[in-house]
């Protein structure tokens, strides 16, 4: 079982699992109360039971929607916050949210929004048990318009048709000190026009252990990843699977580590001047010794549209072809993959 810090005053004790107070599944390793200082909110389906540890520690901040959530936070929080789906999801949730009321988040004080247990996916996509936010129709159903703000373990899918150019994740203005982590990202596919990842902030955004595919936009010049602004973008260890181009890169800096890069239509993997080590690419666009490595079952375990598992296949030319990133800054050092497993060799890839 996983133990748990209750994090209301610092230096509580430990107390009940998420398990224990309801739900299980998911990430083996995340505790619910486990950042010291911070403030909780939960958002559970409406019908969760909740403990008598976890009524104490959320304290009135229980909500059903992240949207809720997130709009309930103060304009400048006093401490991290920390936003914890739980429990099973039998439904979508289907409410784009933004950040753009919290204008006060400090490296310190940021605000964390992820999911735990039974509303974690395992590694792949879930839309049975896991929390998964979906959108068919118009904007980013996540937009990050101010600074320090960190998803975990998410899962964010296009449903439906639509052709305004917005996909799953929009970061703009001067937001910087975003994190992205071991979320997911599902486009509609071919017809429709979308991008996985907007990353047009003139701050930092850190992205790792991520898969972002299925993802096609009419406009050749825009790919699952659009990258601009002056700032700088790093990602690491993930899948970014394009219809045209996987990734754009129109300004800024945009630097790649252990990731693969695919475009199904064959236009670009990588497009535009960026930094890439140990990344690979369905084209020649990707790092020396991994290109020309094709989106197919010789590489990930089922590449079917719809029924996606990019787990490694046996025999993938990504084994053991990455970099250990364990020496390079925090969060990019970490020691897992996105299904939270200690990664026994560096692979590239999110596996």
């Amino acid at each position: 079982m996983r133990s748990l810090v209750k994090a209301i005053p610092r230096g509580l004790t430990k107390g009940v699992t998420e398990e224990q107070a309801g739900g299980g599944g998911g990430e083996a390793g995340i505790s619910e109360f486990d950042r010291v200082g911070a403030i909780y909110y939960a958002v559970a389906e409406a019908g969760y039971v909740y403990s008598g540890e976890q009524d104490a520690a959320y304290d009135g901040r229980k909500y059903n929607t992240m949207a809720a959530a997130v709009a309930a936070i103060p304009a400048t929080p006093s401490t991290p916050i920390v936003i914890n789906a739980i429990g099973e999801w039998t439904t979508a949730e289907t409410t784009n949210f933004n950040n753009g009321l919290i204008t006060g988040a400090t490296p310190t004080n940021y605000v964390l929004l992820r999911t735990i247990g039974s509303a974690r996916h395992a590694g792949g996509l879930n839309q049975s048990t896991a929390h998964r936010l979906t959108a068919s129709t118009g904007q980013n159903p996540i937009v990050i318009n101010n600074s320090h703000f960190h998803l975990d373990g998410l899962q964010v899918i296009r449903t439906a048709f639509q052709a305004s150019g917005y996909g799953c994740i929009g970061v703009s203005g001067a937001a910087t000190g975003v994190e992205i982590s071991k979320c997911i990202l599902v486009g509609y596919g071919l017809t429709a026009t979308e991008i996985g990842l907007a990353a047009q902030s003139s701050g930092t955004i850190k992205v790792w252990n991520c898969l972002i595919y299925n993802f096609h936009h009419s406009n050749s010049f825009i790919g699952a990843i659009y990258k601009s602004g002056a700032g700088t973008t790093e990602i690491y260890s993930s899948v970014i699977i394009g219809v045209d181009k996987a990734v754009y890169r129109g300004s800024g800096t945009l630097i790649f580590k252990n990731c693969y890069a695919g475009a199904s239509l064959g236009s670009a993997s990588y497009y535009g001047t960026s930094t890439k080590t140990t990344s690979a690419s369905e084209d020649t666009t990707g790092s020396i010794g991994l290109q020309s490595i094709l989106y197919s079952t010789d590489t990930f375990t089922n590449v079917t549209l719809g029924s996606e598992d990019l787990t490694l296949a046996e025999g993938s030319p990504l084994i053991e072809a990455g970099t250990d990133t364990t020496g390079d800054a925090a969060p990019l050092n970490f020691t897992d993959n996105i299904a939270g497993e200690t990664r026994a060799s560096w692979n590239v890839g999110a596996f």
